[in-house]
């Protein structure tokens, strides 16, 4: 059996894997805000407020609507092919809100960081709708509700690595550091996306994952284990 074939047999669950990582880091982006704070911006007036607040979840909840109107569907209930298209507007929107999140450490003022939380609410409104659709494609309706029980692991583990690795990042070194460090997954989707458009959809998932989820998952454990080995000395 080929490689290929190997992963057209658990294809569902691989995209289903790809999603929930895409999940994770939205919500991951989003949290960590709250727990490395930003020196110049007031936390206990109306500037943390309106960040977390209206600029972000307006344009949030907006974008999430308009993309779940144009992209709804009204099938039957049976399995739908899903396009690679819709992998390469994941891909995108994720490079954008990564982009916009990384660029959170290099802004100067109130202003410019309200541009950036427009950019990462308008791109991560996308992930949410666009999924959803995908994994009803590809799952029958016996298992959409174990599907979408995964897929929503990701707000719970974002939460808690941004209050423990997010806020240790925080402490050890500097507000920059966790806004950088995330900010450069991006990278990685990029290359997602280049391989994407260029392979078939499949193949594209294995490039996916390795590149995604390898770099990534490199970069979380050895966080993870660097807070470890500091909290046991």
């Amino acid at each position: 059996m080929s490689a290929l074939s190997s992963v057209s047999q658990y294809y569902g669950w691989i995209v289903l894997f790809v999603l929930s990582f895409l999940y994770l880091l939205e919500n991951f982006d989003r949290y960590l805000i709250s727990v490395s704070v930003i020196p110049y911006i007031d936390y206990s007036s109306y500037e943390y407020s309106l960040l977390v607040g209206p600029v972000f979840t307006i344009i949030y909840a907006f974008g999430g609507l308009v993309f779940t109107l144009s992209h709804s569907d009204t099938g039957n209930g049976a399995l739908r092919k899903v396009s690679s298209g819709q992998f390469i507007v994941l891909f995108l929107s994720t490079l954008v809100f990564s982009v916009a999140f990384g660029l959170t450490a290099l802004c100067k003022n109130f202003w410019q960081q309200v541009l950036v939380r427009l950019c990462m609410g308008l791109a991560q409104s996308v992930i949410t709708p666009f999924s959803a659709s995908i994994i009803r494609g590809l799952f029958p309706p016996d298992q959409c509700g174990t599907a979408f029980s995964i897929f929503n692991t990701g707000v719970y583990l974002a939460f808690s690595m941004s209050l423990s690795l997010g806020e240790w990042m925080y402490d050890d070194y500097g507000w920059k550091i966790g806004y950088i460090s995330f900010g450069i997954i991006a990278g990685n989707v990029w290359v997602s996306v280049t391989q994407t458009s260029a392979l078939q959809l499949q193949q594209a998932l294995v490039y996916s994952m390795i590149l995604c989820y390898g770099l990534s998952g490199i970069l979380f454990i050895c966080a993870y284990v660097a807070m470890i080995r500091k909290l046991a000395r």
